[in-house]
């Protein structure tokens, strides 16, 4: 008999299809298995064209707090399916509340002021309850618009511009104390590092990698 060992369960963004899994993780004899966590159905899923998740993490109320990045022109190649330009149907970019009992929807921010996000891209909570959000940018076949970082309250009432001007910033950490801000951007293979004095500032940039 195969013994099993709940592990965790696991989350993960599909914008080409417009939906976010849901897997359960054991470890069997050794070897961490993913199998879905739902049969016949997808953990959330949407006919909305424009639904193009690309991240996501849970907030301190417990809901799931999504990065959609507006989507892109997808290329096979190789067996592969690789993102390029803004799509024909592109509208912009958004951050929305999934209340994981009911399954609702929210969009909390899809502009700073006047500026539209473009490309949000991921998002981290820190110990106030905020959340810094990058947003990639988007490119197309002539020109690029520039990425940038934000910072927000999870209930909609608050976005305000960190920095802009980076080149497609991606993926953004906190330290364990929080007193450490973490960025890559993806094009130029680069890591930034900012300190974070009070929430909702990042300051003193530095090249780390």
């Amino acid at each position: 008999m195969r013994q099993r060992a709940l592990i965790a369960m696991a989350v993960a963004c599909e914008p080409a299809l417009h939906l976010v899994k849901r897997d359960i993780l054991t470890l069997e004899q050794g070897k961490l298995v993913a199998r879905e966590a739902y049969q016949q159905r997808e953990f959330l899923a949407s006919t909305d064209e424009r639904f193009r998740p690309v991240s996501m993490t849970t907030g301190p109320d417990g809901a799931l707090y999504v990065c959609n990045n507006g989507g892109f022109e997808w290329t096979e190649a190789n067996g592969l399916l690789l993102p390029g330009h803004a799509p024909h149907d592109y509208s912009g970019g958004r951050i929305e509340r999934v209340d994981l009992a009911t399954g609702a929807v929210e969009r909390l921010y899809d502009a700073c002021g006047e500026r539209p996000l473009k490309g949000p891209n991921d998002l981290v909570f820190d110990a106030a309850g905020g959340f810094y959000v990058t947003d990639h940018g988007k490119s197309y076949p002539r020109h690029r618009d520039l990425g940038g970082l934000y910072y927000a309250r999870p209930d909609g009432s608050s976005i305000e511009e960190v920095m802009f001007g980076e080149v497609s910033p991606n993926g953004v950490g906190l330290s364990p104390a929080g007193d450490r801000l973490y960025v890559a951007e993806t094009h130029t293979g680069r890591v930034y590092a900012w300190d974070v004095p009070s929430p909702g500032t990042a300051t003193g940039a530095g090249l780390v990698a």
